[in-house]
């Protein structure tokens, strides 16, 4: 550097990444006192990862610590997590208004580049923190402002060549208004794209009709919870989880009857597992419907068939060899359709009964 063209100052610069302090701030807070924040150490590892380790302190008796990173493998993935942790302490010991809480805060992004196994993707956003981290920890205006955060974890694959497909995906809601969490985990999906199982490996002239049979499958598993924060490590949150098992297998063929009419006869299945049983009965004693929960496996399900026919009239009107119009040309096209499923309400199926409900 130049001073009225003195040199008075020289600084190296170093192209390659380097270690090194990081400088902290000072202020002020209301509530919090003076503060010393952000101050810390960045660690340079190499090219692919690095990481940020700072911390605060406050004079009425706060502090805080935080871990971030970020990392990368070209044309691989690439993300970063971060990690707050923070001693919360407002107020005068003996207030109602005296708070004394551990907060923290956790964040991770990941993005897999579409080059990397194209056959399969991750993806990850996971943004979780406790209640009282947006009210009492927060630095930022936005954390301070933001009552719901959300997260979600997926993966995919799918199996080249097969009809096979898998994916699986972990959701989370969380309100710190009142405190409450929904989490969906894990929620599993098994896809078998439209088979032909009838058909032959080398097909040698006409097809068979049952040839042209096709099918495919989907299963799903979910299992969904709704818990306040302090009950989400406990029993409280397994007894309130909510699971089943669904199944779903359609097959459809098409055929040709007497040249013009095409015959589409179809039949859907579907069953679903469960886990979990409520039973309720009329409790004399109490007057009033009792209800008892039961775990094991059960299984309901349900079937319909269809078939449709349609085919296709052609006509044509011709007009004079004068006209500016020479001939229009119309398509019609009727079809009729017949769906069946039975009543499974129908007490031989088992799936309902009659319930007392007073006395």
């Amino acid at each position: 550097l130049y001073f009225l063209g003195v040199p008075f100052g020289f600084f190296p610069i170093n192209p390659d990444r380097k270690s090194g302090f990081i400088m902290p701030t000072y202020g002020e807070e209301a509530v919090k006192g003076f503060f010393i924040r952000d101050g810390g150490y960045y660690f340079a590892f190499n090219d692919c990862i690095d990481m940020t380790a700072t911390g605060s302190i406050y004079t009425l008796g706060s502090w805080d610590t935080s871990l971030a990173s970020r990392y990368i493998r070209r044309y691989r993935f690439s993300g970063g997590f971060n990690a707050h942790f923070s001693k919360d302490i407002l107020g005068e010991k003996g207030l109602p208004d005296y708070v004394n809480q551990n907060n923290f805060s956790l964040n991770w992004t990941h993005q897999q580049d579409p080059r990397f196994r194209p056959s399969s993707t991750f993806a990850a956003s996971v943004n979780f923190s406790t209640s009282g981290y947006a009210k009492y920890g927060s630095t930022t205006m936005n954390d301070y402002l933001n009552t719901q955060t959300n997260s979600s974890i997926s993966y995919s694959k799918t199996w080249v060549g097969t009809p096979f497909s898998f994916s699986t995906n972990f959701q989370h809601s969380q309100n710190s208004r009142d405190n409450t969490i929904s989490l969906s985990l894990p929620n599993v999906v098994f896809n078998v794209s439209k088979i032909f199982p009838f058909q032959r490996k080398e097909v040698v002239g006409k097809m068979r009709w049952w040839e042209k049979i096709s099918m495919s499958y989907s299963g799903t598993l979910a299992n969904n919870v709704n818990v306040k924060e302090k009950d989400l490590f406990t029993k409280t949150a397994i007894d309130n989880m909510q699971n089943g098992v669904n199944h779903n297998i359609p097959i459809s063929t098409s055929l040709n009857v007497l040249k013009y009419i095409n015959l589409s006869p179809s039949i859907n299945y579907q069953e679903r597992w469960y886990f979990r049983r409520i039973d309720k009965q009329w409790d004399p004693a109490a007057q009033q419907v009792a209800s008892d929960t039961s775990y094991g496996f059960w299984r309901s399900y349900n079937y319909n068939a269809s078939v449709s026919a349609s085919t296709k009239v052609y006509g044509t009107f011709q007009f004079g060899p004068r006209s500016k119009v020479q001939a229009i040309r119309h398509v019609i096209t009727p079809s009729v359709s017949l769906g069946y499923m039975p009543d499974f309400s129908d007490p031989r199926y088992g799936f309902y009964r009659a319930l007392q409900n007073d006395s």
